[in-house]
């Protein structure tokens, strides 16, 4: 009898053991199951129902080993995509879109998303014109145009707002209260250029500049270096482009904006001298680029095509650059003397060398640079070839060369085949952003 009473308290005692194993495997992993479970948990601290998080936690079949695989994806309305595997102590990410795998010993999981600010698409009139007085102000106190402008915490280059100036002025000289639709990326104009102008101006006249300007930029996505003001009757000169964006910034400043406003500014003036430098980011590649340590022998050698030694092209050179005191001074006249004096021709690769040229007066981009060349180099400017695929403001892809020279520690672009929209260190004729460099050179090899 007591054999098995000892029997039955030594089965009870190992059921009681038994209950309890299991109790202490649920409190190690509470709420867990055999199974996978899927649970919703808020990522931010303010019960932001925007940003949800899905978490999918599979139990280890290794019960000595704690670790959790974690697979968290966060839904948001950006595009990118960002995989990180953590294999250690986890902190708080910020990243737009994380797919994230832990193997370590996790508690906590703090992902939080961010979003970046939508730019504007369309701006109101009255955001424009309470713009144009901030600039009509900046300039009244300090005589120049400011780099940029801020809307509605939306940094714009000054080409940009002239844009929106114009679609503004027109509406207003139409009556309507439309909004303005935001054009983006415009380009400065590589040689601003104008008159001196003394004139009184109406809403009719700035609206007949404001369409050109308009109709330019529409075109191919660079402010216009100035634009013809006249009227019916008169005609007042050659407005050049930060003047007209002063004369547009004054009148939409105005209470009434059918009072005439006041032009007195001579191309030389204060605000005529200075560009604004703020561009929009990704407008522009860097197409000067600085000196590395090494010879630059070869920049100043004469070659087949680039006959530095030449009468004709010492003569030049000499003739060019006469009154000219710097290397910078030197260089602009050579390069505005050859995109102002010798013609585009279309054909490929070398056909004159840089002589010919000359006689020539025309050439493609290839013998234009052969002549730019040589007479930077006979000026004893270090002067190199560059070659690469451009899209062009027409819209065409081509092969493309053209030159740098060396002033100080910088090289400076010179792209001699457009007067109008490249200058010595600027090029517009171009995209920038977008070309394809093959390689720079002492002498070319086409």
């Amino acid at each position: 009898m007591v054999k098995k009473l000892e029997i039955v308290l030594i089965f009870i005692f190992i059921i009681i053991i038994c209950m309890n194993v299991n109790y202490a495997k649920n409190i190690d992993n509470p709420g867990l199951t055999n199974d996978s479970e899927t649970s919703q948990k808020i990522l931010d601290g303010n019960n932001n129902n925007s940003f949800l998080k899905t978490v999918t936690i599979e139990k280890t079949s290794n019960t000595t080993n704690n670790a959790v695989k974690i697979d968290s994806k966060v839904k948001t309305s950006s595009t990118t995509n960002i995989d990180v595997k953590i294999d250690s102590k986890v902190k708080t990410s910020s990243t737009t879109n994380i797919d994230v795998k832990i193997d370590s010993k996790t508690k906590i999981i703090s992902s939080l998303s961010s979003q970046s600010k939508e730019a504007p698409k369309k701006l109101s009139q009255k955001d424009i014109i309470s713009a144009s007085k901030a600039v009509n102000s900046y300039v009244s106190k300090n005589g120049k145009l400011p780099d940029f402008v801020k809307i509605k915490g939306e940094k714009f280059p000054m080409a940009e707002f002239l844009y929106l100036m114009s679609k503004t002025i027109v509406y207003k000289y139409k009556n309507s209260d439309s909004e303005i639709t935001i054009k983006c990326p415009v380009k400065n104009p590589a040689r601003p250029m104008g008159d001196n102008l003394k004139a009184r101006l109406s809403l009719k006249d700035c609206y007949n500049t404001a369409q050109g300007v308009i109709s330019y930029i529409n075109s191919i996505k660079i402010a216009p270096d100035g634009r013809y003001i006249e009227n019916d009757e008169i005609y007042f000169g050659y407005m050049q482009y930060q003047t007209i964006i002063h004369c547009f910034a004054k009148l939409l400043s105005q209470k009434d904006i059918n009072t005439e406003i006041t032009i007195n500014v001579r191309n030389t003036s204060k605000i005529n001298k200075y560009m604004p430098t703020y561009a929009r980011p990704g407008t522009y590649k860097n197409l000067n680029s600085k000196h590395i340590r090494g010879s630059i022998k070869d920049y100043l050698k004469s070659t087949k095509n680039c006959q530095v030694s030449n009468n004709a092209i010492k003569s030049l050179s000499k003739e060019i650059t006469k009154g000219c005191k710097t290397k910078l001074q030197k260089a602009t006249a050579i390069h505005n003397w050859v995109a102002a004096n010798i013609g585009y021709d279309k054909y490929f690769n070398t056909k004159y060398g840089a002589v010919k040229t000359i006689s020539k007066r025309s050439g493609n981009c290839v013998d234009q640079t052969h002549l730019a060349i040589a007479l930077y180099r006979a000026s004893r400017i270090p002067a190199r070839y560059v070659h690469g695929t451009c899209k062009f403001v027409s819209g065409n892809t081509v092969g493309h060369v053209w030159s740098q020279v060396l002033i100080g520690k910088t090289w400076l672009v010179s792209d001699t085949t457009n007067y109008g929209l490249n200058s010595l260190g600027t090029v517009n004729y171009w995209d920038s952003a977008t070309y394809k460099l093959h390689g720079k050179y002492s002498s070319l090899p086409f």
